[in-house]
């Protein structure tokens, strides 16, 4: 066996072998343009015989202090041959040496889109992690034999979470007259729910996003209402979905409060497959445990379904209260999967 960095003339074999697995897995297959697993991750090592004929791959990641392992690809034929095993110790020794502290899968997702079971072909743009209770996935290792083989190499489960679908009936109107109805009281005290910036487009949401800590957010927010100011489509290629820039500015449902944004889920949109898309719900600590997420959410799939989205489907960890009302939004679980990782135990700071 013969392990060595993958290259880009390894673009070809390595297609080939995924779109032969890729339906084991309900993954969908890449097309002979798409470079996303050869050429944009780092880690990237591949498995073949003295022929140089591909036989295994796994790439992954390093970020900040963790390595990230993403995916693990073995040839049907040479399962259960330890070829796995060994693309892994490869990818250790060559992150350890790098200083990272230790190795985690999931949280940082491949982007390859996959079907959910029992949904009829409901499709999520990213696998989150290692598939419990689904021996139909294709890795030798990552997803055929799954957690228990990560496990065998060292591995410690961290954390669960579960893919779940919704399908979406009929809109019933504008984000205000669902806040009438559902948020009387939170109105009462003084926080609206817009759709869209005010005519004069005075809104200010940068506490919201220093408090809950994320700046993506603050530039969905930042570019999605400069959108709408200019009259024209986001500029940001980070917030089209699939890839393609949204006719127009979008729908973009906000609680505020005095001109403060403290709550917000968009910008909605759907992708070509009528999956409902937005990049995330979150409301100010300050303002929590009001009722504005649900309502937020409440709305979200109303104006979802207003848009033209057929269904839509999120994670959310396995104990996380919020799945009780995704359940009682309709949505049902569907895949659980397992986040796992490995921290070198001998490990010194400088």
């Amino acid at each position: 066996m013969l392990i060595r960095p993958l290259s880009s003339s390894d673009h070809e074999a390595l297609l080939a072998l995924w779109n032969a697995v890729a339906p084991e897995a309900l993954c969908l297959p890449l097309a002979r343009d798409d470079r996303r697993m050869s050429l944009s991750r780092t880690g990237a090592v591949r498995l073949g015989a003295e022929d140089d004929s591909l036989e295994g791959f796994l790439c992954g990641t390093v970020g900040g202090e963790w390595a990230w392992l993403d995916l693990v690809l073995v040839a049907r034929e040479k399962r259960r041959q330890g070829i796995g095993r060994a693309l892994v110790e490869a990818f250790e020794a060559q992150v350890r040496a790098a200083g990272v502290r230790g190795v985690r899968v999931g949280g940082s997702p491949l982007d390859i889109a996959w079907r959910l079971p029992r949904t009829g072909g409901h499709e999520h743009p990213h696998l989150p992690g290692v598939p419990v209770g689904f021996p139909a996935f294709p890795y030798q290792s990552y997803f055929h034999r799954g957690a228990d083989f990560l496990k065998a190499c060292g591995y410690a489960e961290r954390t669960r979470v579960m893919a779940m679908d919704c399908a979406l009936g009929l809109g019933h109107g504008p984000v205000a007259e669902l806040a009438g109805q559902r948020g009387y009281a939170l109105r009462r005290a003084g926080i609206e729910f817009l759709d869209r910036p005010p005519a004069d487009g005075a809104l200010r949401y940068d506490a919201l996003c220093d408090h809950v800590g994320s700046e993506y957010w603050r530039a969905a927010l930042k570019t999605e209402l400069e959108a709408w100011r200019a009259g024209k489509p986001n500029a940001d290629p980070r917030f089209w979905p699939d890839g393609r820039q949204p006719l127009g500015p979008r729908p973009l449902l906000m609680a505020v409060d005095g001109g403060e944004v403290v709550g917000f889920t968009g910008p909605v949109d759907v992708q070509r497959n009528r999956r409902g898309w937005f990049t995330g719900l979150c409301v100010d600590p300050a303002y929590q445990r009001r009722g504005i997420g649900r309502v937020l959410f409440e709305a979200l799939m109303l104006t979802l379904a207003d848009e033209g989205a057929e269904y839509m489907t999120l994670y959310t960890g396995e104990g996380n209260p919020a799945r009780r009302l995704y359940e009682r939004e309709g949505f049902t679980a569907r895949q659980t999967f397992a986040l796992l990782g490995k921290e070198w135990e001998d490990r010194h700071d400088a």
